[in-house]
Order: structure tokens, then sequence, then C-alpha cells
């Protein structure tokens, strides 16, 4: 960040800078850090979700002990299953590697992207926050203004505005992880 901008270790921000004007080599900064969090918010659910999985399927291998996350995610993947796999563990296994793949695949953190991420780890949707999917579809596409707009083509980030809204965006990721704890 800019040196006229602050933020502490708990992203509380203070702006030195009350006029709002920014250099080109500031704006572009603005614009990097954008990118860098959302590849970090999105990265951070995919492994969220990874490791529910793993869990669950762990679980599973150790003493054919099924969890909530295993049911949901058989019900989930359930249509890209081979109906002819012999075997519960045959099922398991596919249902496990689909989600695998369907992690592998996602590129972004909008609802949809969410979405198909957590419900199939048993989350009830009623827990995640409708007012926080917004929020992503909105990040999500400043995130694709910045990555395919010309910098002249964009509204400058206002790094007050930015910061707090990823620091909405976190407590409720923290509530999300919270929430996947007790499913699985």
């Amino acid at each position: 960040m800019p040196s006229n901008i602050k933020v502490d270790k708990n992203l509380n921000v203070r702006n030195t800078n009350p006029l709002k004007i920014y250099t080109s080599r500031q704006l572009l900064l603005f614009r990097s850090f954008r990118l860098l969090i959302h590849a970090e918010i999105e990265h951070f659910i995919e492994e969220l979700g990874v490791g529910v999985v793993r869990k669950a399927n762990q679980i599973w291998i150790s003493n054919t002990k099924s969890t909530k996350t295993l049911l949901a995610l058989l019900a989930f993947m359930d249509y890209k299953l081979d109906k002819n796999a012999t075997s519960l563990n045959d099922r398991v296994e596919k249902a496990v590697t689909e989600y695998f793949n369907l992690i592998s695949k996602n590129n972004g953190i909008k609802e949809d992207n969410v979405l198909k991420i957590l419900l199939p780890l048993g989350l009830d949707k009623s827990l995640i926050s409708q007012t926080w999917l917004s929020t992503m579809n909105s990040y999500g596409q400043n995130r694709g203004d910045v990555a395919h707009k010309s910098f002249k083509a964009m509204i400058p980030i206002d790094p007050v505005s930015e910061i707090n809204n990823i620091r909405n965006i976190l407590a409720e990721i923290k509530l999300l992880d919270e929430n996947l704890r007790k499913v699985s």
C-alpha cells in the first residue's frame, strides 16, 4: 500500500490523503492489491472445501463411518457418478474425485463458484449470508474489471473502501469456516 494509506494488523485503515488524489503508481498498486486479494480468497475457499472433503473421506476410509459431509457429497455428485459402480466404496471414491475435479476447474469467487464449493459439503445455504454472496459477486466483477479493462477505462479504486470491503468478506469467511467445522 502507498505510504499515505495506513493499514494495521486488524485491517483498520487510515487515509492520510483526504483529497484522494493518487499517483498512477499508487493506482496501479491498488489494482494489483485487488487481484492478489481475490486470488487469496479464491484459494482459501477452495482449500476449505478440499480440507473438509479430505477429512470426511479419511473418516470413511479409516472406519467406514459416514459424515454429514460425505452424505451431502454423495447426494450432490450423484448425477456425475457411474451408475454401474458396484460398491459404496467406489461411489464414495468417485464422489470425492468429482469434487476435487470441480475445485480444480473453479475460476472465481462469485456466488455460483462459492455455492458449487460449499453446498456439496453439507453446509445449509441458510448459513451463507445473501449479503455476503452479493458482495462476492461485486468483488468478483471488480476483479474482472481490473484484469480485463484498460487502466484508463476504470474508475479508480478507493483504498479505504477496498479494505473495508475485504474486512467484511473475511468476517463472513470466518463464520463459514466455523460452520463447516460443525458440519464435518
